[in-house]
């Protein structure tokens, strides 16, 4: 495979395979040619994470994945969530097919019937040593945990990954400060529900959806803004994904050639501002809660590491009516399901022909990933969003490849321009963030 090369700016160079940056001009370069195949996933060691779709009915809708109130926005099944009984089978027999879990993960309002979830876990504490207990995560809304609940995921050492899809902000019109209500209500919600965790031995990291109404109301200067907002929560680390999703009014207008290009020119400055935001507190500021993408990116770029690809296939989602998923964004469609009565052994994945297509997918032999400059370091891509059955995993996915070239770019120039001038101050900083991320690891990873 040969890679690509871009121009950054004048006499700046990076080579997309093997992510080495060139000086001077391209002609008097020397080509690299890495080994770019990926380790295999499923090493010796290799435990999956188990990502319980708790429940596919919801009490209340929510604005970060667009529900309506009563159900979720792609699961439909016969039985509507977990019981006690159905964790502990269902952990008991995955657990002899593949000799323990990574990580547990609760998603899909695992709130709803906590109790059941409570019982399971006080089940594993009686049964399992706590040596051989997976991490746990959980997905919930931290303004509707309960106090009872806060003790449950205090004692068992859950991570709690929250969603936050919108932030306050005020307008001035006629000498008059306005505030837009959702919003308020929004970002007050979320903050209310996180302070709550604050004296509380509790990792909490959040994810900040970045949709169509964000990118409508955004103004340069505005990012910045929000992400002090964000780092102003008493949380261990956010990140900020655009949301790409196929409800009209949560996408970027990339379906409205006429409004694309003035939605694009904006969003190209909201992903430099951001880029740059993060730079700048990388000379100037604390970075602990700095994006674990953007983070991560950059190290990736420095150390020339090849991303390992979205963990679908390889992570399990297993839905209320024991049917197993490569990811829960394949659990509207029975065809990429396993039965879980089905499985004795880790090959019996694969006898689905299209579990085996999620987990064979790599975005290097993506002919639009090839031309993108983010190729070898891309930790964005996702195998739900570019499958595309005409031409598999191919389908563009213009928001997130955008991101990742726009913060590929910037890192390039400040790798080249500012980083020589404070090496061992930036390399201490960054140490110290990835000892830190080692020993907290995100629930995002995991959900």
């Amino acid at each position: 495979m040969i890679g690509m090369l871009f121009e950054v700016k004048e006499g700046i160079w990076f080579d997309n395979l093997s992510a080495t940056i060139h000086r001077g001009t391209p002609g008097g370069r020397r080509r690299k040619e890495p080994g770019w195949e990926p380790e295999p996933r499923r090493g010796q060691n290799w435990r999956p994470t188990l990502v319980y779709l708790s429940a596919s009915e919801s009490p209340s809708s929510c604005r970060s994945c667009h529900a309506d109130c009563g159900s979720h926005p792609f699961i439909q099944t016969a039985k509507p969530f977990f019981t006690f009984a159905d964790y502990v089978e269902s952990y008991e027999r995955l657990s002899r097919v593949f000799g323990g879990f990574d990580t547990l993960s609760f998603f899909g309002d695992p709130l709803a019937h906590f109790d059941d979830l409570r019982r399971f876990i006080v089940h594993l504490d009686t049964h399992v040593p706590r040596e051989q207990w997976p991490d746990l995560a959980i997905h919930v809304d931290p303004a509707s945990v309960t106090r009872q609940q806060m003790d449950v995921l205090e004692h068992y050492g859950f991570r709690i990954a929250a969603e936050i899809g919108s932030l306050k902000q005020t307008t001035q019109e006629g000498g008059r400060t306005l505030t837009d209500a959702m919003d308020r209500n929004a970002y007050n919600r979320v903050l209310r529900g996180i302070d709550r965790f604050t004296d509380r031995d509790i990792h909490v990291f959040a994810q900040y959806t970045f949709d169509r109404s964000q990118l409508d109301r955004y103004e340069p200067g505005l990012a910045a803004e929000w992400y002090s907002r964000l780092e102003s929560l008493q949380m261990d680390n956010y990140d900020v994904i655009p949301l790409g999703s196929s409800i009209s009014r949560a996408r970027f207008g990339v379906d409205e050639q006429d409004q694309w290009e003035e939605a694009r020119a904006r969003y190209l400055t909201f992903c430099e501002e951001s880029a740059d935001y993060y730079l700048h507190k990388l000379l100037e500021d604390d970075i602990a809660k700095l994006p674990r993408m953007f983070v991560g990116l950059l190290l990736r770029i420095m150390t020339q590491t090849l991303y390992p690809d979205c963990s679908a296939g390889y992570s399990l989602s297993l839905t209320p009516d024991r049917k197993i998923f490569p990811c829960a964004a394949f659990a509207a469609d029975d065809r990429f399901a396993v039965p879980l009565d089905e499985l004795n052994s880790p090959e019996d994945l694969t006898a689905n022909p299209w579990f085996r297509g999620i987990q064979e997918a790599e975005r290097l032999r993506s002919s639009k990933c090839e031309k993108c400059m983010a190729l070898r370091a891309c930790s964005v891509w996702c195998k739900a969003q570019a499958l595309d059955e005409s031409s598999p995993f191919d389908q563009s996915m213009d928001e997130r490849c955008m991101l990742m070239s726009v913060y590929t770019r910037r890192i390039v120039q400040f790798l080249v321009e500012q980083y020589p001038k404070q090496r061992e101050f930036i390399r201490t900083k960054l140490l110290a963030y990835d000892r830190d991320r080692l020993r907290q690891k995100s629930a995002y990873e995991t959900v």
